[in-house]
């Protein structure tokens, strides 16, 4: 089997995943993945994660890129605090993919979480508590941008 019938097989196994936890009716987020922690499908947004870094590590289209900063941001929140996010701490959030991802998410739907996110850009630590608290307060929100971003673009992924 050659790494594209590899790759098509993995992106769809994780499909089919995500979908069966729309239908179970469950939020996951990036920390600890579904509610229902015994859900074998509960981690799939990391392992959307881990397929983006093995198979596009580098130059990611917009959307992929989004999805990733929102993860990152999500898991670091709800890790240490959304600091370690916005000072680059892990190398994953240099200030240009922040903007950058900044300026996509104000061009989507999803306005709370655009303006959460773009919150951080200029903030201090009582901002970065603010944006820590409406990260756990919204859980819902943010696992609608994720489903919302993969299903918009399904079949959009780069060869």
């Amino acid at each position: 089997m050659n790494i594209q019938n590899t790759k098509d097989t993995q992106l769809f196994e994780l499909y089919q995943k995500l979908e069966r936890l729309i239908a179970a009716g469950e939020v996951a987020s990036a920390y600890g993945g579904a509610q229902n922690i015994d859900d074998p499908d509960g981690d799939v947004l990391s392992e959307f994660v881990e397929f983006i870094d093995e198979f596009y590590p580098d130059n990611r289209v917009d959307w992929f890129e989004a999805f990733y900063q929102v993860f990152a941001w999500q898991f670091q929140s709800c890790h240490e605090g959304v600091c370690t996010y916005y000072s680059n701490f892990y190398d994953l959030s240099e200030d240009q993919t922040v903007k950058k991802t900044s300026d996509f998410l104000k061009g989507t739907k999803h306005t709370d979480l655009s303006r959460t996110y773009s919150m951080g850009l200029d903030a201090g630590q009582s901002e970065y508590a603010q944006i820590d608290k409406w990260i756990n307060n919204n859980l819902e929100l943010v696992w609608e941008f994720y489903v919302d971003i993969l299903e918009t673009h399904k079949g959009c992924w780069p060869t």
